[in-house]
């Protein structure tokens, strides 16, 4: 970073006395992809990442904005998080990893991600109105804003603190009319949703590494926060939304764009696996359109807790399995393995040991491990973390998993036909011979560790050397 400064001539920006800077490590600078280039940017963006006087770690406020000395409404954002007992100082949500560089004209602090300028000094509900990133845009929060003037205007408020959990309208615009007409005709319900979006008196920048965040009170329910596969996620009211863009400074607090509508439990169980929002589900929603009539309609309405294998869930059965000429009521047995009738059973009352009768032949232990919830069936073969807790349905609650509750196949149909073991059976196939027997007919109950596609292109040589040295050893 220092000698892209150096090279466009911006180094007198640093040159003057009593400064704090906040400047990317070498790993964040690398990160950044825009064109180096252009100087006025850099310019930019260095100015934002100082203010005036010496500011060590311990004269930072815990939480609240700071003056950026890019102008008199370009604020930097301060917020405290922990890591166990470890206290996290982020500004604009860009960890602090090196503090206190003191040097003859200020002080240094190194984080680990580039911290980018409010762009035009807008409010949020300026920026909500006019967006200035293209992708996005919030006509239907515009729309609905109506039922909360005086959120509105305290939204414009440049006095204000404001953190804005805001839906783009790629989701809302395509909202089934089933969720559409009730949330528009109802006034009261539409200010709640509304408001289940918003914290108020608080500028929360989202850490951008791992970091807990702990729950906040929103101006109607309470937000939660946890990571899974890359993404952040954010809850109300058992209704999960993953945050697409977040961290837009304005001048009176942030905005986190989100992907779903948070609070608004609309979906039924049958429905809420048809919501192109929850792309994780596609092979299980496969499954639940395989039903007769009167098992969708009771799906649909009967309270229930139900099992959702994700689509990473199915990805681990082989390829003829998923299909639907595999047996008479194949994905029928797949719904019926994953959903228990007659009551709720969220998070909370998921402790360690409790037995979930699903069916006469099903019934799991609930297993407390490492601070993840198992489920495991009664001969011990599976054990299926589920991976997100508690999505609110209207007829009751649904949990995902990263392993289905049954199977039918042998090891060998496994290796055979899952495609993320094709190089390792290619291989096996042809250099180690037949090996039907002992993975598919064998009595001996087995354990096989295989290298998945991924790493035998990155190891070819070494394993395929290993098979034509020692087959037999290879196995072993």
């Amino acid at each position: 970073f220092g000698r892209v400064l150096v090279s466009r001539n911006l180094t007198n920006l640093l040159d003057i006395d009593n400064i704090t800077i906040y400047l990317p490590s070498s790993d964040a600078f690398f990160k950044y992809d825009a064109e180096l280039g252009e100087a006025t940017k850099w310019a930019t963006l260095l100015t934002y990442a100082t203010q005036n006087g010496r500011f060590t770690l311990a004269h930072l406020p815990k939480e609240g904005k700071i003056k950026s000395r890019l102008g008199p409404d370009r604020f930097l954002y301060v917020n405290t998080f922990y890591i166990g007992g470890r206290q996290v100082t982020t500004i604009n949500g860009a960890s602090i990893i090196y503090a206190d560089i003191i040097t003859d004209n200020g002080v240094i602090h190194i984080l680990d991600s580039i911290i980018y300028p409010i762009g035009s000094g807008l409010t949020i509900a300026q920026y909500i109105e006019k967006p200035e990133d293209a992708a996005f845009t919030f006509s239907a929060i515009v729309m609905a804003d109506i039922v909360a003037q005086s959120l509105k205007r305290k939204t414009n408020n440049t006095q204000a603190l404001i953190t804005s959990f805001s839906p783009n309208d790629s989701y809302l615009v395509d909202m089934a009319e089933y969720g559409k007409t009730p949330l528009f005709e109802n006034i009261t319900l539409l200010k709640e949703v509304y408001e289940a979006h918003i914290i108020e008196n608080e500028a929360l920048f989202l850490p951008y590494e791992i970091a807990e965040i702990p729950p906040k009170r929103a101006m109607f329910g309470t937000l939660r926060f946890y990571r899974r596969g890359g993404y952040l996620y954010v809850v109300n009211n058992r209704v999960h939304a993953r945050v697409v863009k977040p961290n837009i400074p304005t001048t009176n607090g942030v905005i986190h764009v989100i992907d779903n509508l948070l609070r608004y439990v609309f979906h039924n169980a049958v429905q809420i696996t048809n919501d192109d929002n929850i792309n994780s589900t596609r092979m299980f929603n496969k499954c639940i359109k395989a039903l007769a009539e009167d098992q969708l309609s009771r799906l649909a309405s009967a309270t229930l807790t139900m099992f959702i294998p994700s689509d990473f869930a199915f990805s681990k059965s082989p390829l003829f399995w998923q299909r639907p000429r595999f047996a008479p009521g194949h994905y029928t047995n797949i719904v019926a393995k994953h959903v228990t009738f007659g009551q709720v059973l969220d998070a909370v009352s998921l402790y360690d040991g409790r037995k979930l009768v699903i069916s006469q032949d099903q019934v799991l232990t609930v297993v407390h491990s490492d601070g993840e919830i198992f489920l495991e069936t009664a001969d011990k073969k599976i054990r299926s973390r589920i991976s997100v807790t508690d999505s609110g349905v209207t007829n009751g609650v649904v949990h995902l998993l990263d392993n289905l509750l049954t199977i039918n196949f042998t090891i060998w149909e496994a290796i055979s036909d899952i495609p993320a073991l094709r190089r390792v059976y290619d291989v096996i196939s042809k250099d180690i011979g037949d090996l039907r027997h002992m993975f598919n007919t064998g009595s001996d109950t087995l354990t096989v560790f295989l290298p998945s596609n991924m790493v035998f292109d990155e190891h070819r040589d070494i394993i395929q050397s290993m098979i034509q040295d020692d087959p037999e050893g290879f196995l072993e």
